[in-house]
């Protein structure tokens, strides 16, 4: 049996290795700009938000 990657939860974007990330990002939209982005990342292989965006 196979399970299918929505059974999964979301996929994560590998770990890079080196140096510890200290900047970070913080990101706001209204209702319509995140079911546009979380549609966009669903629909380019069930990623999770954070990863897609960071891709």
């Amino acid at each position: 049996m196979t399970v299918s990657r929505a059974a999964k939860g979301p996929q994560l974007r590998e770990r890079r290795t080196g140096n510890a990330r200290v900047n970070r990002v913080n990101l706001s939209f209204d209702d319509t700009e995140y079911k546009v982005v979380l549609t966009a990342a669903n629909r380019d292989g069930e990623m999770a938000l954070g990863a897609w965006i960071a891709r």
